[in-house]
This record gives structure tokens, C-alpha cells and sequence, in this order.
């Protein structure tokens, strides 16, 4: 058997991962090369990005180490750099940060915006909503109310009807007690005597 054959799955990973790791090294290290041919100011941040890598490779002690000497470099050329016009100006730097603020303030008055006209939109949407939820319920109460109401008249009519009748019962009990009264009276009236 060849030796590739004998060649673990793990092993496979684990020497992609070394060619990645190495590749990704060359990479900064080729940037930083590049950014202090440039005159690029030079930090770890700006390294990562142009190298396209994790900002955790970039402070590797023997990547760190090379930044730093990069940037060094260029300190110590940058008095000769501006006397040959290769470096940035103070003035460029202060232009491009007002620029970048200007940038960034529309940016917010643009984030704001959009913020404010979704705010509105879902307003909109919640009233329109809890307007035809609002109309519902009232159609559902109304309805409700008019059957209480026929429920209410009909028990009314019930009473009255129900009150007449014991009123009728009431005046019959009288008159069947007077009734009794008056026949105890004539047999009383009759049985002494005989």
C-alpha cells in the first residue's frame, strides 16, 4: 500500500488546515509588504482586511512582531516621504475625516428616516387593524344588546302577565275567604236554634 493510502481522514483535515494556515500567513505577510510600498498606514485592523483574515492571525506573535517593524519603517521614513510628497498630508487626513463624517451623518439621517417611515407604516397598519377588530366587536355588542333587549322585553311581558294573574289570584283568594266567611256565618246562624 502507498503511503497516501494509508492517509487518515484526520490527517487529511489536519494538513489542509497547516496549506490554509500557511496560505493565509504568506497573505499578510505579502499585504504588509505591499501597504509599506504604499505608504498605507499600517495596523493590525487594516492588515486583516486587505488580507481578508481573522484579526486573531494578525496578533500572532511573529506576525504582530513583522507589523510592528513594518510600522516602524515607516515612521522612520515618513519625514523622507513627505519631503518627496509619497506620504499623506495632515490636511488630506483632516479633509477625509470631515468627508467621512459628513458621510456618516447622512447615513444616520438616512437610518433615521427610514426608521421614522417604518414607524408610520406599522401605525398605519396596527390602526387599520385594531380599527376593523374595534368595528367588529362593536357589531358583535350591538347584535348582543338587541337580543338582551328582546330577551328583557319578553321576561317584562312575562312579569306583567304573571303579577296579573296573581293579582286575579289574590282577589279570588279573597273572595273564596269572604265566600267561607259568610256561609260559616249563616250555618252559625242557623245552628243554634235548632
Amino acid at each position: 500500500m502507498s503511503a497516501e493510502a494509508k492517509r487518515r481522514p484526520a490527517d487529511v483535515l489536519r494538513e489542509a488546515r497547516r496549506k490554509d494556515s500557511q496560505e493565509k500567513r504568506a497573505r499578510v505577510l505579502a499585504r504588509v509588504d505591499e501597504m509599506k510600498a504604499a505608504g498605507q498606514a499600517i495596523t493590525c485592523a487594516t492588515v486583516a482586511r486587505a488580507a481578508e483574515v481573522s484579526v486573531w492571525l494578525v496578533y500572532q506573535p511573529e506576525i504582530k512582531q513583522y507589523i510592528d517593524k513594518a510600522r516602524g519603517q515607516q515612521e522612520l521614513a515618513g519625514d523622507r516621504g513627505t519631503e518627496t510628497g509619497t506620504a499623506v498630508s495632515q490636511g488630506s487626513l483632516a479633509v477625509d475625516l470631515q468627508l467621512a463624517r459628513a458621510e456618516l451623518k447622512a447615513v444616520v439621517k438616512e437610518r433615521d428616516e427610514l426608521r421614522d417611515a417604518l414607524r408610520r407604516k406599522l401605525g398605519q397598519q396596527v390602526e387599520s387593524a385594531a380599527s376593523e377588530d374595534v368595528a367588529a366587536r362593536v357589531r358583535v355588542l350591538e347584535e348582543d344588546a338587541r337580543s338582551r333587549n328582546r330577551e328583557l322585553a319578553a321576561l317584562s311581558e312575562e312579569r306583567d302577565r304573571l303579577q296579573e294573574e296573581l293579582a286575579e289570584a289574590q282577589d279570588d283568594l279573597i273572595a273564596s275567604r269572604e265566600a267561607r266567611r259568610r256561609l260559616m256565618q249563616e250555618v252559625n246562624r242557623k245552628d243554634p236554634g235548632e
